[in-house]
């Protein structure tokens, strides 16, 4: 709680900070961001084509760690 008290703007009374930190159930992170009154930026959903793009991704990078892991092989037997 000392540490919110800290952080928070100088002109918000220590009630005000308890009051908006057990709101909050404890949760620092979102008490100061509503001390300081910080809008929480919502999170891009990804369209169908970035969806499939990023499911390719992640095959050719999985591909490319196991070809690694086979040629780490091959070299260790030399």
């Amino acid at each position: 709680m000392e540490e919110i008290v800290k952080q928070a703007p100088i002109n918000i009374s220590k009630e005000t900070i308890k009051e908006i930190y057990e709101k909050n159930e404890g949760d620092t992170t979102k008490t100061l961001m509503e001390l300081w009154e910080i809008a929480e930026v919502p999170t891009k959903a990804l369209n169908n084509i970035q969806e499939n793009w990023k499911r390719v991704r992640d095959t050719c990078d999985d591909f490319d760690g196991e070809m690694n892991k086979m040629m780490d092989v091959i070299r260790a037997k030399r």
